[in-house]
């Protein structure tokens, strides 16, 4: 996907009011990656990645992603991101900018 759409209401979510800033930047970072892989919130087999891999695949460092939050889960080597738009990419964008169900 080249567009990251959110609800406005997940800024007052208790998942997203519940954590703090950091957690909230790094949650962003991570969706936006998962946006450009179009890989449904899921990044598989991260969580042997180094600092280094999280830092130049994602823009977060690895601390940041193993301090637990409600905006992700790390469940058996694979992060599962709350609240990542899914049913977006099935749709994609018309050249006029109008949307078409794939």
């Amino acid at each position: 996907m080249n567009w990251l759409n959110l609800k406005t209401s997940v800024k007052t979510a208790p998942e997203f009011v519940g954590c703090d800033p950091v957690h909230r930047a790094t949650w962003l970072c991570l969706m936006l990656y998962c946006a450009e892989q179009e890989n449904g919130g899921v990044i598989l087999g991260c969580g042997s990645w180094g600092n280094r891999r999280w830092m130049q695949t994602c823009g977060v460092m690895k601390d940041e992603v193993l301090d637990p939050c409600d905006l992700w889960q790390i469940e058996g080597g694979d992060l599962r991101l709350w609240g990542y738009p899914v049913e977006r990419e099935a749709q994609r964008a018309e050249p006029h900018g109008g949307i078409l169900l794939s």
